[in-house]
């Protein structure tokens, strides 16, 4: 983009840094709304199994995170998806 528009490679760089950052606290922010009663729940509605989850889910994630929580969130930054999902994850769970 910035070869073939108006666009500089400094500004894409902050305006994007700055894009991700706020992304992430928002994200971050409905994280530490969700309780493992309400992502229960939330997991029990019928789109959400459509969508293949399952309510025992919210408990394996949080075994995973217990288990492998500091790699998770390390590697699990580096992958586009992931990196959300991993913004959403409750922050009690990450501070353990």
């Amino acid at each position: 983009m910035t070869g073939k528009t108006q666009m500089n490679i400094v500004g894409l760089v902050i305006a994007s840094t700055i894009g991700s950052l706020i992304g992430a606290i928002i994200l971050y922010w409905i994280g530490s709304l969700l309780t493992e009663e309400r992502l229960t729940k939330l997991f029990a509605h019928p789109l959400f199994k459509k969508l293949g989850f399952k309510k025992d889910d919210v408990k394996r994630s949080i075994v995973w995170f217990d288990k492998h929580g500091i790699k998770t969130i390390f590697f699990g930054r580096f992958v586009l998806v992931i990196r959300s999902l991993i913004s959403l994850s409750q922050p009690e769970l990450l501070s353990k």
